[in-house]
């Protein structure tokens, strides 16, 4: 069996620049999430989900990377290219988690309300 050959390789820099700095053909953000996919030979499928904050030089915070996720959701479900079923089923993640979100800011606001009137 021969040795895997990779793909492509990645890097991520932490740097501080302004958008007429960005070297061309580079692409710039202030935080990313990167999922490594390695498709072996044999079919199976392995994955690496990391993260960087290039505001904190740490992972990202967890409700930041919910955030990204859900947003994910959303995208995915605009996509044409996308089966049916897997679009109503990233449709209906980002439908749950808005509603869920409404559902805790009116909790929130209740909570303060309560707060206020004590």
């Amino acid at each position: 069996m021969s040795e895997h050959k990779y793909k492509m390789t990645y890097r991520i820099d932490k740097v501080e620049l302004t958008a007429g700095e960005i070297p061309e053909g580079w692409g710039a953000c202030d935080a990313t999430i990167i999922h490594s996919i390695i498709f072996p030979p044999d079919g199976s499928y392995s994955h690496f989900l990391t993260s960087l904050d290039g505001r904190t030089g740490e992972e990202m915070d967890t409700n930041e990377f919910f955030k990204a996720w859900t947003m994910m959701a959303a995208t995915l479900a605009k996509r044409d290219d996308l089966s049916p079923g897997k679009k109503m089923l990233a449709s209906g993640v980002w439908e749950a988690v808005c509603n869920a979100m409404k559902s805790a800011s009116v909790g929130e606001e209740d909570a303060h309300s309560a707060d206020r009137e004590n």
